[in-house]
């Protein structure tokens, strides 16, 4: 246990109810965060937050929805999207008193994180997930295909405080334009072993293929 309870904002460009390894990902870790005594804060698009209203799924951390169509902004015209989150992240930051910023997607929240962040003097990092960072043009795979928006992540990666790599492959990626070796921390998707162990004491004739 920590000396004092931490406020973190945990903003994500896709959130539960949709099931990935960066959803599901995400909420393991404010689960964690919460059984270390933190206070985890997640902050994602109007479209998952209204999801997750009508399922009315309780989660034992607090959702915040982003505005309605501030990605499509962002998207469009990149000096105005700034602006906008920097006014949102402004408005979250002096009501929560937000004490770190762990931002999921490095585009476009990622580089949002980043750019208020840094103004701001607020200790962050950017978890990439894969098409945020990976380039594979055969299959279309990564938004640095985008020449636009590769020029935006380039610009930003290097200037983030932390850039957590989830494979050596993204690591690499990321040592390839420019970020320091020593801003960049490898950290492997997690498993949650204590989940593995009761469903394998529940349903011990499944065991061999919930390892495979």
């Amino acid at each position: 246990m920590y000396k004092r309870s931490l406020k973190i904002a945990l903003p994500s460009s896709s959130f539960l109810p949709s099931i990935g390894g960066a959803e599901v990902g995400l909420h393991n870790i404010c689960l964690k965060l919460i059984k270390k005594g933190h206070i985890p804060f997640v902050i994602t698009s109007y479209s998952h937050y209204k999801k997750l209203k009508i399922m009315n799924l309780a989660l034992p951390y607090k959702v915040i929805s982003l505005p309605p169509k501030i990605s499509i902004i962002f998207e469009k015209n990149y000096k105005l999207g700034f602006f906008f989150f920097n006014i949102f992240y402004g408005f979250l930051q002096k009501k929560y008193q937000f004490d770190f910023w762990h931002a999921t997607f490095g585009y476009p929240i990622g580089v949002s994180v980043i750019n208020y962040c840094l103004k701001k003097e607020i200790p962050h990092l950017v978890r990439c997930v894969g098409e945020d960072i990976q380039i594979e043009e055969k299959i279309s795979y990564d938004y640095r295909i985008n020449k636009r928006i590769d020029n935006l992540l380039k610009k930003n990666y290097v200037k983030s405080d932390c850039m957590i790599a989830v494979s050596n492959s993204v690591k690499n990626e990321f040592l390839k334009i420019g970020v320091k070796k020593k801003n960049i921390k490898l950290i492997s998707n997690g498993v949650d072993l204590d989940r593995m162990k009761r469903f394998n004491k529940l349903h011990p004739e499944k065991k061999k293929k919930v390892y495979l």
